[in-house]
């Protein structure tokens, strides 16, 4: 079944640097298109995890790429039952991602994970990188909400953090999730729907903040950049922070970004991501470990536990350091996927399969 998303009129963050990705990533499907073009082969951009298996069944073409950056591929039962079907039809499914993959193999599905197009991120410039007066505690910037991201709107309520820090609640969601509801009718519709209300920290917290949003406590000027800086912390909200165990690791701009800042970053994503970031190469602090195989109940209250506690020391030196170390790893990966032979490896196992 296809899962179409409707345009709704929704509060979205309109940072220049997320418009300066996508349009790198549009390039890198384009040239994707290209290729599979000149050589009969399918091409499927779909975004986010809305794939329809059935247009897959009904293309014309044998083979087809299915192309998914910054955004986690389905899950494996997915592919499993795309690959059972494609069997008898004999078609190759060819998924080319950013995603780590650690699936079993599939007879009819073949997935090339290539994490040097994270480096679509690689465009920060070095005035991000100076010592800027902390003037906040913390940045937290949620745009789209679901259960488990508007419990951590409560949580910095609860804990009265939402002054300390520049905090927006922007309540976008796709219709596949929210129908046509937005605003004030979303945020009521998850608080009801996911019973959010049977702890009472959390009614409390939904009375006291649903005359608020949409929430943003700063001024909007299409550039998040300088308010990072000028906090100590960055509480990161990744999209598939609590998808834990399922074979599968993604990370969007949002932890990308942080990573590349000198700030403190407080990731909330998904279970052993500092362990798979760290075997790419990314420069970690130490203290995620002490989560990173936690469930992802356990990761929210201490990520919380530190910033309401501010029990980490801000030391510049070690968080430029740092930041320099993950550009430096970014940039060259974006130079390596730029090279016009990056993908011919891949090309031609497609060829010759």
């Amino acid at each position: 079944m296809k899962h179409t998303p409707v345009a709704v009129n929704q509060h979205e963050i309109d940072s220049w640097d997320q418009l300066n990705w996508r349009a790198e990533r549009d390039r890198i499907y384009q040239t994707i298109k290209s290729w599979a073009k000149q050589n009969n082969i399918g091409l499927d951009t779909n975004s986010r995890e809305f794939v329809d298996i059935d247009s897959f069944l009904k293309s014309p073409n044998e083979k087809i790429i299915y192309a998914q950056l910054f955004d986690p591929v389905p899950y494996f039962s997915m592919w499993k039952e795309l690959s059972d079907r494609c069997k008898n039809l004999g078609k190759k499914i060819f998924v080319i991602t950013d995603n780590i993959i650690d699936f079993e193999p599939l007879e009819n599905v073949k997935f090339f994970s290539k994490s040097e197009y994270l480096g679509v991120t690689a465009s920060y410039g070095d005035q991000y990188l100076k010592d800027v007066e902390k003037k906040k505690l913390f940045n937290c910037f949620i745009q789209r909400v679901d259960s488990v991201r508007q419990s951590w709107f409560y949580f910095l309520k609860n804990k009265n953090l939402l002054d300390l820090g520049h905090v927006s609640f922007l309540l976008k969601q796709m219709s596949t999730y929210a129908g046509s509801r937005v605003g004030v009718e979303l945020y009521n519709h998850i608080h009801q729907e996911f019973q959010l209300y049977n702890l009472p920290h959390f009614e409390q917290a939904y009375q006291e903040l649903k005359n608020q949003i949409p929430y943003r406590n700063f001024k909007e000027e299409h550039n998040l950049l300088p308010l990072i800086s000028e906090s100590k912390y960055s509480l990161v909200l990744e999209t598939c922070a609590v998808e834990d165990d399922i074979g599968l690791w993604c990370w969007t701009e949002k932890s990308l970004r942080d990573l590349q800042f000198p700030v403190i970053t407080l990731p909330f994503w998904q279970k052993r991501s500092a362990e798979k970031l760290n075997n790419l190469g990314f420069d970690l602090p130490k203290y995620l470990w002490d989560f990173d195989n936690d469930p992802w109940q356990i990761r929210q209250q201490k990520l919380l536990h530190l910033l309401e506690n501010d029990s980490i020391i801000y030391n510049y030196s070690e968080c430029l350091d740092r930041a320099v170390h993950n550009r430096s790893l970014l940039s060259a990966w974006k130079n390596t996927y730029q090279q016009s032979g990056f993908l011919d490896s891949v090309y031609e196992e497609i060829l010759s399969t």
